[in-house]
C-alpha cells in the first residue's frame, strides 16, 4: 500500500512557469494610462472647487468686515478717496467720516476694512507713511523703511487659484512693487467717469462717496458689492493693487460681463498672460475694467447683503449692468 506524500502535489507534465510577455505588459501599462488620463480631470475639478470654495469664503469675510465698517461709521467705506496732492496731512475716518486724505492717492475701501480685517498693523503703518505724502511718492519705493505695508501679504485679499500676490522689487515706479490681490468694489456700470458722477451708473461704491445700507434703493440682495479681479505685473499696470485707487485696482465696473474677452484700460497694460488688458487704441477707451477670475465659466461675487453668488460669464449684458447700480429700480432677469 502506496503511503500518500505529505509534502506539495506533483505538478503535471503539462504545467508550466510563465512570465509577462512584453505585449502584455504594454497592455497594462497603457490600460493604467487610460485610467489616470480620466482621474487627473476629475483631481483637478475637485482641486478648483475646493479653490473657488475658498475664493468665496474669502469674499465672505470681506463683506462682512465692509458691514462692520457699517456698524461704526454708520456707512459703507468709500470705494476709493481722491483729491488735490497739494495739501496738508491726511485725517483717518472717525465715526460718521469717510477721513479726509489731502493728496492725489487717497486710501481705497480695502485699507479702510483693515481694522476689521484684524490687520491693525498694517493699518497704523498706512496712514503713519502716508501722513505727508502720497503712496506714489518716492518714500515709498522698495527699500525705504517706510514700505511695509505697500507689500503687506494678506491672505484674505487673495484668491487660491491666482499665484500673482507681490510685485517686482524695482524701483521705477513705486506700483510695480506693491501687493496685488484678487479683489475689487463695484463702482458702477458705466466708465470711471459716469461712474464717478453719473446717478444712473453709480454702484454701491465711488469715489469720495459713502453709501449707507438703507440707501441701496434696488435691495442688498439685488446689489453687487465686490467682485474678482485679474492682477498683472506689467509696468503702470494697477490692476489688483489693493491698497491704490483705480479702475482695476480698487475698482471694477459692471459694463461689461465677467471674464470679458474686451480688454481692459489701463495705461500701458502689456501683460497678457493674465487676461485682456491695453492702451486706449486697442480698447475702445472708456476706462471700464471688467470683473474677472481663474475660475472656469465665472466669477464670485459679494452681494451688498454679504451673501456670496458665483455668477456665469455668459449672463445677460443687461442684467448684469443692472446688478452695479444701486438704485436704478430695474427688474433684473434670471442669473
Amino acid at each position: 500500500m502506496s503511503i500518500p506524500s505529505l509534502g506539495r502535489r506533483p505538478r503535471s507534465a503539462d504545467a508550466r512557469f510563465r512570465a509577462f510577455t512584453l505585449v502584455e505588459l504594454l497592455v497594462v501599462i497603457a490600460i493604467i494610462g487610460v485610467l489616470v488620463a480620466l482621474l487627473l480631470p476629475a483631481v483637478q475639478a475637485a482641486r478648483e472647487a475646493s479653490r473657488r470654495s475658498s475664493c468665496a469664503n474669502h469674499l465672505k469675510q470681506l463683506s462682512l468686515a465692509t458691514h462692520n465698517y457699517h456698524d461704526v461709521f454708520r456707512t459703507l467705506p468709500t470705494g476709493g478717496i481722491n483729491v488735490n496732492k497739494n495739501n496738508a496731512a491726511w485725517d483717518r475716518p472717525t465715526a460718521g467720516t469717510q477721513g479726509s486724505p489731502l493728496h492725489g492717492h487717497g486710501p481705497t475701501w480695502q485699507v479702510l476694512i483693515l481694522p476689521q480685517l484684524e490687520q491693525d498693523a498694517v493699518y497704523e503703518d498706512y496712514w503713519e507713511t502716508n501722513k505727508t505724502s502720497d503712496p506714489l511718492d518716492q518714500v515709498n519705493f522698495p527699500g525705504s523703511p517706510t514700505y511695509f505695508w505697500a507689500q503687506a501679504q494678506i491672505p484674505v485679499m487673495r484668491c487660491p487659484s491666482s499665484t500673482l500676490y507681490k510685485g517686482t522689487n524695482i524701483a521705477i515706479e513705486q506700483q510695480e512693487s506693491m501687493s496685488r490681490g484678487n479683489y475689487s468694489a463695484c463702482f458702477g456700470s458705466g466708465n470711471l467717469n459716469q461712474s464717478w458722477s453719473n446717478e444712473n451708473f453709480m454702484g454701491v461704491y465711488g469715489v469720495n462717496t459713502q453709501v449707507p445700507l438703507g440707501n441701496i434703493k434696488d435691495g442688498t440682495s439685488n446689489t453687487v458689492a465686490i467682485s474678482e479681479v485679474k492682477g498683472s505685473l506689467a509696468r503702470s499696470d494697477s490692476r489688483a493693487i489693493w491698497a491704490l485707487y483705480a479702475m482695476g485696482s480698487a475698482a471694477f465696473s459692471t459694463g461689461r460681463n465677467p471674464n470679458s474677452p474686451v480688454g481692459d484700460l489701463t495705461p500701458a497694460c502689456n501683460d497678457t498672460k493674465v487676461g485682456p488688458c491695453g492702451a486706449a487704441a486697442t480698447v475702445d477707451g472708456t476706462q471700464i475694467a471688467a470683473a474677472r477670475s481663474h475660475h472656469p465659466g465665472g466669477i464670485n461675487v459679494g452681494m451688498a447683503d454679504a451673501s456670496v453668488r458665483f455668477i456665469s460669464q455668459t449672463i445677460n449684458p443687461a442684467t448684469w449692468a443692472a446688478l452695479g447700480t444701486k438704485s436704478q429700480g430695474e427688474v433684473l432677469g434670471e442669473y
